[in-house]
Formats: structure tokens, C-alpha cells, sequence
């Protein structure tokens, strides 16, 4: 079967020469820089508190830090005064090896700060006997400290003295072949205080996957829940970290689907636009765009995540969901991340206080990990662009360009190696015109990393990537789809250049994860390349040969599928949609 979508291409009518460059393994200096670890933070929202997961995997071992103990992790300005910080490591963290974790901070909102992070010496231990109770100004929360999933049981509103008693969670998965399993009928699940600060005390939890005493499903599916309890502000932040040994299908990941009780509370708002009612055991679920909660008028639970739901039981209990939208999609992989906020308060007009907040949280901040070298780098190569010409130019703006973006994941050492003129290992680099596309080639998936504008000078591509595509297909006689992605679960894949260096080729063969009758599936994607215009068009086949043929069809196809950052007002997206449509501000509207 062949799916050829119109071609599209970001288009400038600049004339400009051709160069493409396939990207080989080339011995980098092995660089040692003294100074301290930087954070860069912008957009500190106005709570003045700045959340965000980071890896400092790079920027240790560039400051020559053999190992660090999270603990003993401590952030100063400028000036050397102390900041209120705090690091926790992620549940697979390594001293070493895998430096990454969640830092929160608290600073002046707005405005741009740079944070300098050093190991002290005698930093205080959590304490071992812990109660599984955690106060804030707003709200008491227990945690199951055994078994329940290790998930919050009960909360009191502490301005009304009103308690939630038997607060439940539905956060499960589920496959039609196998039933559901759950993290509250995991009884040996843990909950431990992580870390406690001035203004934020942080839990762990930690639970399998079960049915209720029966055996543990296929690739013994676990999670382990991070929740941030902030003091002074009615926010609650969970991060999730859902793993499984093995490439398990599961139909159904459930993600704070939250449950008050009887004697909670009766009536659900929402927004936008905003609608309210009472929970009458009708069956009906109330969707909405940016928050939900359940409340009695007063004291009020919501969720602020995009597209929450609050579903009114009929036979199953009533509940406020987080992030339904994902909940309903098929999961294979063997890791998952997930967060929410929740908001947790008593105010006379919680519709009110919630739509203020929302917006507010502290992961809207912008926080970049770097290193002194890299930072004073980048600063000088800026004024150098100015006065650059031609291809020199064009190569100068994508170095820099592409040396932040790494910057921004953490990966300084390929920052640093970029900006000395080095390749990136199993990358490949395109360039027609003005525009330069990195391909990523894994063991089993292809990512396209970067589609950089050199003339612009920007990144054109989001931060939460998609796959390049993603084929629906259905097994014959079957009910059930699957879908296939670009970036995982692959045979064998590859990226190749043609001889003439205006074509590129990515293919992708044997859908692994599928079995044997999956093995003959190939997908085919062919680049042509035209630098007058900055753009490269696309041609695009997913072929069924021997077995593939008889076991599975076709459904849907989506390709290129590209998450697009934000631009600007001034920006416009040529849409191939009949004969074309421009969309102006595409990511304003």
C-alpha cells in the first residue's frame, strides 16, 4: 500500500546553494572544565517558586565532580548568597552516571536568574520515622505508609476542619486479555518523605501494578509517584514514572483518577468555559479545557491539567480525572512519564481562585542546565554572527542555534562538540537553504532531533517532539488497533543519502514488536531536497509484503507529523489542505 500525502516544505524565496552532510562518529576532545554547574531560570511565575525536571549527567562530569549526593546539592546566586532549593533525584538516579532529578526554587518572579549549584558537606537526613502525615497553610494529606498504593487516604481542609475519610485512586492499567491491575491493591507498596525544605515537602510512593492478590501481569508494570506539597500555596505537584520490564500492550494508563468518597464532595465545576453541577449517578462525563474539581461550594479538589474530566458515576464510583486524553492510549514502551497539578483549598470562590492560579504554576519557569565554559561560549560566538557572511554564516547561526537546543536537554558535552565544528554520533544532517533537519538514528526508531532556521535563527520544532509519523493498522479478523511510530519498536533501521546529494532516504523494517507476521512491514520515507526554496518534500510508503500482507491492514496514516514551537505573531504555516491554506499566528489561534 502506498501513502503519498501532498508534499509540504517550509518555503522562502531566497536562492541559495545546496550542502548536505551525512554526520559520521568523530573523536571529540574529551573536555574538563573547572567552575561551577549553572542554572539558568526565566519566567519565574508569580508565586515566585520554579519547577522543572533537569539531568546533570554532562555538567558533573564536565566540572570534574565524580559523584554527587543529592542531599548535599545546594544553589547560590551571584552575589553568593544561598537560594531556597531543593534536588530530588529521580528514582533511578546514579551519582554519577544519571544525575537527573526535579529541582524547585524560590525566586523573584519574572526576570532572569542564574543559579551556581555546589556539594556542601553535612547536610541533614530525612528523618526515618516519618507518620505519613504532610501540613500545609491549606490543607492536612495522609499517605498509606503500607499497602493503598502508598497513595494519600485522607485530606482535611484545614480553614473548615472538613476531612475526605476514604479518599481512593483508580490509577491502574488495563488490557481486555488481561483485566485491570492497580496501585491501591498493591499491599506492599511504600510511601517515604523524600526531602522537606521552608516552603515544600516532598513524598515518595511507590507500588506495583496488581490484581488484588493475584499474580503479578506480563512485564511486572510498577510506578513511582513524586508528590509536592507546597506550604504556603494550595498546589500539589505528582510526577509519575510508570516502568515495566517487558514491551507489555496495555489499552487503558489511568493517572490521578481520584475519588472522594461518600461523604465528600457533591458538586463539580469547571472551565473554560466554565460550567457547574451537582453529582447525580447519571454516567455522564463532563469534559473540560484547562481545570476541573470537585467541591461543596467551598472546600474544593481540582485538577489543572490540559483536558481533565470529572466523570458522575452509574455503577462505578463518581471521580475527578487528570490527563483522560492519555488515559485511553494504547501504551507499549517501558517507561512512562506522567505530572499534574492538583489545587487544594477552602475559599468562597474556588472558580475564581482556581482560574488565578491556573497558569501560575511553577513548572511554567524556564530552567537551562549549563556549565561556565559552554555559557561564555555561546556569549562570544553571538557578536561573531553579526558579521559573518555567506556559508559561514548559515553554519555559524545553526551551530549556535543547535548548541543551545542541546543545552537545553542536558547534552553539553554535544553542545560543546557542535560548536567546535564536531558531528554528533548516529545523527544525520540536512541542509537545503536556509533550513537544516537532524535525523537521529537508534537502534530500533529514528527521531528527527532539530529543524533549525538558520536565516531566523531559531529552533522550528517544540520541545515535546512527536513522532516523524505513526501508522494505525489492524490485524485481520481482529477488533483491536496498533499503532506503529517512527521513533521505536523497529527491526531494523536506516537513513541514506543519494549519490547526487538531493535526496535522503529514512526506512524502517520489521515492526519486531508485533511477532513474526509483523516482520515483513517496511516504511519508507524519501526527501527531495530543494535549496532555492528551503524546503524538502515528501514522498511516503508503508509496503505489506509476504505475511504482513494477509495479517494486517492499513487504517490511518499521519506523516510528517511535526509539533511545531511557537513562532511568533508574525508567523504563518502553509497548510497542504486542497490547494493549500495559510494559517496566520498558528500558534496563537
Amino acid at each position: 500500500m502506498n501513502a503519498r500525502p501532498p508534499r509540504f516544505g517550509m518555503v522562502r524565496p531566497v536562492l541559495l546553494s545546496l550542502s548536505l552532510l551525512v554526520a559520521v562518529a568523530v573523536a571529540a576532545p574529551d573536555h574538563k572544565i573547572a567552575g561551577d554547574i549553572l542554572l539558568s531560570v526565566h519566567d519565574v511565575p508569580a508565586l515566585g517558586v520554579a519547577l522543572a525536571h533537569v539531568d546533570l549527567t554532562d555538567a558533573v562530569a564536565l566540572c570534574g565532580i565524580e559523584r554527587v549526593v543529592a542531599e548535599n546539592l545546594r544553589a547560590f546566586a551571584a552575589d553568593g548568597k544561598s537560594v531556597p532549593f531543593l534536588f530530588v533525584p529521580d528514582d533511578d538516579f546514579h551519582g554519577a552516571t544519571h544525575v537527573t532529578g526535579v529541582v524547585v526554587c524560590r525566586l523573584p518572579p519574572a526576570g532572569a536568574s542564574t543559579l551556581h549549584l555546589r556539594l556542601v558537606q553535612a547536610a541533614s537526613k530525612t528523618a526515618n520515622d516519618w507518620d505519613g502525615v504532610v501540613t500545609t497553610k491549606a490543607y492536612t494529606i495522609t499517605h498509606a505508609l503500607n499497602g493503598a498504593g502508598g497513595l494519600p487516604t485522607r485530606i482535611r481542609f484545614r480553614k473548615t476542619g472538613k476531612t475526605l475519610k476514604n479518599v481512593e485512586w483508580g490509577d491502574r492499567l488495563y488490557a481486555g486479555a488481561l483485566d485491570g491491575f492497580s496501585l491501591r491493591t498493591d499491599a506492599g507498596a511504600k510511601a517515604r518523605l523524600m526531602a522537606r525544605n521552608q516552603f515544600v515537602t516532598v513524598v515518595r510512593t511507590t507500588a506495583a501494578y496488581t490484581g488484588g492478590g493475584g499474580p503479578r501481569p506480563p512485564g511486572k508494570p510498577r510506578a513511582v509517584y513524586d508528590w509536592f506539597y507546597f506550604h504556603d500555596v494550595p498546589l500539589v505537584y505528582v510526577r509519575a514514572r510508570i516502568v515495566q520490564t517487558t514491551n507489555q500492550f496495555w489499552d487503558q494508563v489511568h493517572f490521578l483518577e481520584i475519588h472522594c468518597g461518600d461523604d465528600g464532595l457533591p458538586d463539580w465545576i469547571g472551565g473554560e468555559p466554565f460550567a457547574r453541577g451537582n453529582l447525580a449517578q447519571d454516567g455522564k462525563t463532563h469534559e473540560f479545557r484547562n481545570w476541573a474539581a470537585l467541591t461543596d461550594g467551598r472546600d474544593t479538589l481540582a485538577t489543572l491539567a490540559d483536558g481533565p474530566t470529572v466523570y458522575d458515576g452509574d455503577g462505578y464510583w463518581s471521580y475527578l480525572h487528570a490527563q483522560p486524553y492519555l488515559a485511553w492510549k494504547r501504551w507499549n514502551g517501558l517507561v512512562q512519564q506522567r505530572s499534574a497539578w492538583l489545587w487544594i483549598d477552602s475559599v468562597d470562590d474556588p472558580a475564581a481562585a482556581i482560574r488565578r492560579m491556573n497558569g501560575q504554576c511553577p513548572d511554567r519557569a524556564r530552567i537551562t542546565v549549563s556549565v561556565t565554559e559552554l555559557r561564555d561560549r555561546l556569549a562570544r560566538a553571538e557578536p561573531r554572527l553579526a558579521s559573518a557572511k555567506g556559508e559561514k554564516r548559515r553554519d555559524l547561526a545553526w551551530r549556535i542555534v543547535r548548541a543551545r537546543g542541546l543545552q537545553k536537554h542536558g547534552r553539553l558535552k554535544q553542545a560543546l562538540d557542535v560548536l567546535d565544528g564536531h558531528s554528533q554520533p548516529g545523527c544525520v544532517r540536512v541542509v537545503s537553504g536556509d533550513l537544516v533537519l537532524v535525523f537521529r538514528r537508534k537502534h530500533d526508531g529514528i527521531d528527527l532531533e532539530s529543524m533549525i532556521d538558520t536565516l531566523a535563527g531559531r529552533e522550528l520544532l517544540a520541545e515535546d517532539r512527536l513522532p516523524l509519523f505513526e501508522c494505525t493498522l489492524r490485524q485481520a479478523g481482529g477488533k483491536q488497533d496498533i499503532v506503529l511510530s517512527a521513533d521505536v519498536g523497529w527491526s531494523k533501521v536506516d537513513i541514506a543519502t543519494s549519490k547526487d546529494g538531493q535526496s535522503l532516504d529514512l526506512r524502517w523494517r520489521g515492526a519486531k514488536l508485533f511477532g513474526s507476521g509483523a516482520a515483513d512491514i517496511v516504511v519508507a520515507a524519501t526527501g527531495h531536497i530543494d535549496p532555492e526554496k528551503n524546503r524538502i518534500a515528501w514522498d511516503f510508503r508503508i509496503d505489506l509484503a509476504g505475511a504482513s500482507r494477509e495479517n494486517w491492514i492499513v487504517r490511518h496514516v499521519v506523516f510528517p507529523q511535526i509539533a511545531l514551537a511557537d513562532l511568533g505573531r508574525e508567523s504563518c504555516l502553509l497548510f497542504p489542505h486542497g490547494a493549500g491554506e495559510i494559517k496566520r499566528n498558528p500558534c496563537g489561534n
